[in-house]
């Protein structure tokens, strides 16, 4: 599995696009698109694979990827049963990283955004002023 992750990691860089694959099947199809909370392209900001295009950072949970777009704004698909896709209003985005079921950015200004489960308060960043990198654990 490294090996295909390192792979699309590079396709993202090169490219700028990439493809996704996993439990649920290839990316894009009709069967991943359903409103189950598992699948990409339902609401509240979870993106279809077809807007994973002029990435330029890319990071995944453990059912979910999200990627930075070079205009800043952030995409997502995948496992959004606990919200961790729903980064559709995210922009000015300088860095993204994918928990198990959370997502965190991180704002040109320094300040932090943070979407899905907030188990062990995880996505309490509403504070969070002068970061410069940010990471997400399990």
């Amino acid at each position: 599995m490294a090996r295909v992750s390192i792979f699309l990691v590079t396709a993202a860089l090169v490219v700028g696009m990439i493809g996704c694959s996993g439990a649920g099947g290839s990316f894009p199809s009709s069967e991943n698109r359903a409103d189950d909370g598992i699948s990409g392209g339902i609401g509240g900001g979870a993106a279809s694979s077809g807007d994973f295009y002029n990435i330029i950072q890319i990071d995944a949970g453990n059912a979910h990827t999200v990627g930075l777009k070079s205009d800043g704004v952030v995409v997502a698909v995948g496992d959004n049963r606990y919200g961790q896709c729903n980064v559709g209003g995210w922009t000015v985005i300088t860095q993204v990283a994918a928990g198990s079921y959370h997502t965190v950015g991180l704002k040109s200004d320094g300040t932090v955004v943070a979407a899905g489960t907030n188990v062990f308060r995880k996505c309490d960043v509403g504070g969070w002023t002068e970061i410069i990198r940010v990471a997400a654990g399990w």
